[in-house]
């Protein structure tokens, strides 16, 4: 008897501790109230460095100038499940707008976005997009046009004789996906033909090395490669860094994960397609804190801009980052 004593003892202290910490979270948003300032809750990537970090340094600079109140709530590597969990306790906040990462193949977290729109809440999806979510807005990059825009750099650096090997993290990522098929696109527009060999990265990033490698030995007539995202645009960087693959190949790279940039200075790597995360934090609070909810807005984008640097551009670019 004592120990089950015991037991229910510590279930309801357990109790007790999860309901403070839970009344605590709804307070950091509730209290002080101002009918004049915005509540913004934000469920973004954890990551600490580089594409996230700057998304949330946009956040909160445009906070700060828009006098918004903007809560970040961080899930660990897109953790769909941990997202789900943020929009339902959304339902117990005042919140005047919702800023997160669409998830196109997530039924619960677009019936759940669905669900706060439909209640007069509006929510910006940031990186990527989802139309079934019924958002109101997409703030990013325009992932097909990025690929259209590889495309193009490779058709003039080969004379319109593009034969690719296209390298990704997988094929249901939407972003990846719409900057091949834009990629694609254009080669067929322009050769008649897109001459691609889609690589797959698997979660081995030194057997991946060796798969690029494998590939490029047994098709000879591959002359570009294009990275679709910024993990396989370092670990080409890094091939080429340590000397393992030749420079005869042109290749685009997509953001500036070192030694991206190196390369590219360095005339290895032709360019890069840099993305501009701070500016997607930013727009995404400003959307929210100038505009009220209108079926105007219900469907709109903000495209942020897509750097391509090259060259003797890449060191002149990176020399400015490294002065401010």
């Amino acid at each position: 008897m004592r120990r089950i004593n015991g037991y229910i003892t510590l279930l309801l202290g357990a109790a007790v501790i999860f309901t403070a910490m839970w009344i605590g979270k709804i307070n950091a948003v509730n209290e002080n109230y101002d009918p004049q300032t915005k509540r913004l809750v934000c469920i973004v990537n954890s990551a600490s460095q580089y594409y996230w970090a700057e998304v949330k340094e946009g956040i909160q600079a445009a906070s700060e100038e828009y006098d918004c109140n903007s809560l970040i709530q961080q899930i660990e590597y897109f953790d769909q499940g941990e997202q789900l969990r943020y929009l339902n306790e959304t339902d117990f906040y005042h919140v005047d707008g919702i800023i997160t990462v669409g998830q196109p193949d997530n039924e619960k977290i677009n019936n759940k976005i669905k669900e706060i729109t439909e209640s007069g809440i509006p929510v910006v999806l940031l990186d990527t997009d989802s139309m079934q979510s019924k958002r109101d807005c997409y703030v990013g990059t325009d992932n097909y046009q990025a690929g259209v825009c590889a495309a193009r750099e490779l058709l003039a650096l080969t004379e319109n004789d593009v034969h690719a090997l296209v390298c990704t993290t997988g094929m249901a990522n939407t972003n990846h996906k719409e900057r091949i098929q834009g990629f694609q696109s254009l080669l067929e527009d322009m050769q008649g033909k897109a001459d691609l060999h889609i690589l797959v990265r698997n979660e081995d990033k030194y057997q991946f090395q060796t798969d690029i490698l494998e590939v490029l030995e047994a098709d000879k007539e591959i002359n570009s490669i294009f990275c679709a995202e910024a993990s396989t645009s370092q670990i080409i960087a890094s091939l080429l860094e340590k000397g393992n693959l030749s420079e005869k190949y042109h290749i685009i790279c997509f953001d500036d994960l070192a030694p991206v940039p190196q390369m590219t200075a360095e005339g290895k790597i032709d360019g890069m397609l840099i993305q501009q995360a701070y500016d997607m934090g930013y727009e995404a609070v400003r959307y929210l804190a100038e505009n009220e909810k209108t079926k105007e807005t219900k469907t709109s984008y903000i495209y942020t801009k897509l750097l391509y640097v090259s060259g003797e551009e890449a060191k002149n670019y990176f020399q400015k980052e490294s002065d401010e």
